[in-house]
């Protein structure tokens, strides 16, 4: 998967250009949306209910400006309801949509999956940052 950085994201890493703090990011996680959030990040397509949470993840060293592959398998819980087409992933910097939250990347999945009841949606994440 291809991620692309968000305005806000890219922003605050010019922002460090300017002597300004780059406090965006914390634990990354991952969340699933039903539609593409954009450059926006916006979380009008993610996932709810059903027993969906985002998930944390973890990227390995970056080489040549490149983000790596997460060093572990992530795994969503068991759908407990329809969670609908996901087709995008984003990345964020907290566990639950609050004011605090920023999507920080976002990539269409390299093909679309239907959750439905009693699904597990299990990634093994690849990432090339654009």
């Amino acid at each position: 998967m291809t991620t692309h950085k968000t305005t806000t994201h890219e922003n605050a890493r010019c922002n460090v250009y300017r002597s300004t703090t780059y406090a965006l990011f914390g634990t990354p996680y991952l969340s699933l949306h039903t539609a593409d959030p954009t450059e926006a990040g916006s979380f009008a397509a993610e996932v709810s209910g059903g027993s969906y949470a985002r998930q944390d993840c973890e990227f390995g060293t970056p080489s040549e400006g490149v983000l790596r592959n997460n060093s572990f398998k992530i795994f969503f819980p068991i759908a407990t309801g329809t969670w609908g087409t996901i087709t995008h992933v984003g990345i964020n910097n907290h566990v639950s949509a609050t004011a605090a939250t920023t999507m920080l990347y976002f990539g269409a999945m390299a093909a679309s999956k239907v959750v439905n009841t009693d699904d597990q949606l299990i990634f093994n994440l690849s990432v090339t940052e654009t």
